[in-house]
């Protein structure tokens, strides 16, 4: 144990000491090639400790739940640059993407990043309504990926377009003989002049998998995945109304290489249809002070096996968060299982966040 901790902390000095020298290379470089003008990084931080009582998933008491680094920066007036680091896996680095703006219209992103799927997913992860993301964008959306994001921008809309081969060491890669490829439309309508907005989005992605993990579902899904969704977010002064839905279809298939057929004990041997929404309402009941809930359904389509467990349809959680201050916050939430007591749960968690 005392050697796990010991390579945990040499990890995290050299994460540290990476993460500090990218800076210093930007600026010899600019000494090297006065053409890019480096900007002063920005550094980020999101720290998360969570204690858990009546939890059947964790044991109870308290947990880190994430410890990150991160920094970004941008290089004249076309390159920027983002780099973030997870402390807490063996793999450190998370994010690593690198942006070059061809106008102030269009621009592409190349490296590991974030997939344009789920509005909820790609939000920062210390400004989630919630302690955690809708049980249906954590099973069905594509996560990070390995590829390049087309993004142009025409006034309030957003048009995001990328493939990507996944990434070899995370969940929902697609590391098979073709491309995960997503599109993405999104739009913003400013109401007033007091920072009421509607924003909608609509997403789809599309993928061949050979081994790829679909958390509650299948453990090593070999097939086709066809994703669809749609979100939409209502701020009205101090009042937040989100929702959001999405749906799929898996089709198991023999691997795209060979005649061997997906692995059976996956608990997937026909086509699949999983899906969910979740309806999220949030109010600043006074300044710093915030109530927030949410409805949360799945419906995962799949057989209970061995290896995939039976999953609840409907979740009601009910939170409270405390900010005192920009970077810094308290919340503490109950998440009600419908039809399983049993799992019911009580989470607070103490974060420190600057993006």
């Amino acid at each position: 144990r005392s050697l796990t901790l010991m390579r945990s902390a040499a990890r995290m000095v050299v994460v540290g000491i990476a993460l500090l020298m990218l800076p210093t290379a930007a600026l010899l470089a600019q000494d090297a090639d006065d053409e890019l003008d480096f900007a002063p990084p920005r550094f980020g931080i999101l720290v998360q400790t969570d204690f858990n009582a009546e939890s059947p998933l964790v044991e109870n008491g308290f947990l880190v739940r994430t410890s990150r680094l991160s920094v970004a920066g941008t290089a004249g007036s076309q390159f920027r640059y983002f780099v973030q680091a997870n402390l807490l896996t063996n793999r450190a680095i998370l994010d690593t993407r690198l942006g070059f703006r061809f106008t102030r219209a269009l621009e592409i992103e190349v490296g590991l990043v974030k997939s344009p799927f789920s509005t909820e997913f790609m939000r920062f992860r210390g400004s989630l309504p919630l302690t955690e993301r809708a049980r249906v964008v954590i099973m069905l959306a594509p996560k990070r990926q390995i590829g390049a994001t087309a993004i142009a921008n025409v006034g309030t809309t957003s048009i995001r377009g990328g493939v990507y081969n996944g990434n070899g060491q995370f969940d929902l890669t697609n590391d098979g003989p073709g491309f995960l490829t997503i599109g993405r439309i999104d739009h913003r309508i400013h109401l007033n002049d007091h920072g009421s907005s509607l924003r909608f989005a609509v997403n789809a992605a599309y993928s061949r998998d050979q081994s790829a993990p679909v958390p509650g579902i299948s453990l090593t899904f070999a097939g086709t995945r066809q994703i669809a969704g749609a979100d939409a977010e209502l701020t009205v002064g101090h009042f937040l109304v989100a929702t959001e839905i999405i749906a799929a279809r898996l089709r198991p298939s023999s691997d795209p290489e060979s005649d061997q057929e997906p692995d059976q004990e996956s608990g997937l041997e026909t086509d699949q249809k999983p899906w969910g929404f979740s309806l999220t309402g949030g109010w600043e009941v006074v300044p710093h002070h915030r109530v927030v809930g949410r409805l949360d359904f799945l419906d995962s389509g799949a057989a209970v096996t061995e290896n995939v467990a039976e999953i609840s349809k409907y979740l009601a959680i009910v939170g409270y968060t405390f900010q005192p201050i920009r970077y810094a916050k308290f919340s503490v939430e109950y998440r009600y299982d419908v039809s399983n007591r049993s799992t019911n749960a009580l989470v607070a968690r103490f974060q420190l966040a600057r993006k």
